[in-house]
């Protein structure tokens, strides 16, 4: 076994060599056209427990899937509860939120592959709709003219069910129980 500097990580490779890297660094070691890649804690993490965390990944394709296909959708088809402002909408406004979430729903359906690697991606994408959400909460509770958008299939609700669908497969609790199911000792 290699001896390890501060601030450096052991890892054993899917071989049985021994690679020592950087904390944070990511790890590329190639075998036979098979490739170990990930951050060092990602790659430690599937060696522990021998898989991805699939929660996290399907959450993630969900949740991508939805802002690739759903949103869109939603606001070219003009289905109440998602076109604010009716009789002065504003298409400025929701091309650039398709704008942006359009390369978010990309971006999670890519990182879905090793979601330990995307985590801090999942982290903003949870956090900023959160706060898009309440916004749009607090805008609909307001003005008695968009309560339409507070219904079940409104945007409101839409926006607050990426980031639960989100929570619920997040790569550091979807870990965290796989960590404890192989950890727990058998009876």
């Amino acid at each position: 076994m290699l001896p390890t500097v501060p601030g450096e990580v052991m890892i054993s490779t899917l071989d049985g060599n021994e690679v020592r890297i950087k904390r944070g660094r990511t790890v590329r070691k190639f075998r036979r056209s098979r490739r170990v890649r990930g951050t060092a804690q990602s790659v430690k993490i599937r060696q522990e427990t021998g898989e991805k965390p699939i929660e996290s990944s399907a959450a993630m394709l969900i949740s991508g899937i939805g802002y690739l296909i759903v949103y869109p959708c939603m606001i070219f088809l003009e289905v109440p509860g998602w076109i604010w402002g009716e009789p002065r909408r504003m298409p400025a406004f929701e091309y650039m939120l398709l704008a942006m979430y359009i390369p978010l729903g990309a971006f999670l359906v890519w990182g879905a592959r090793d979601p330990l690697r995307y985590r801090p991606m999942v982290d903003y994408t949870v956090a900023s709709n959160l706060v898009h959400g309440t916004v749009m909460l607090c805008f609909a509770l307001s003005d008695a003219t968009e309560h339409e958008h507070l219904g079940v299939l409104g945007d409101v609700v839409g926006t607050y069910a990426a980031p639960l669908i989100l929570l619920a497969g997040h790569p550091a609790i979807a870990t965290a129980r796989r960590r404890r199911r192989h950890c727990a000792p058998s009876p």
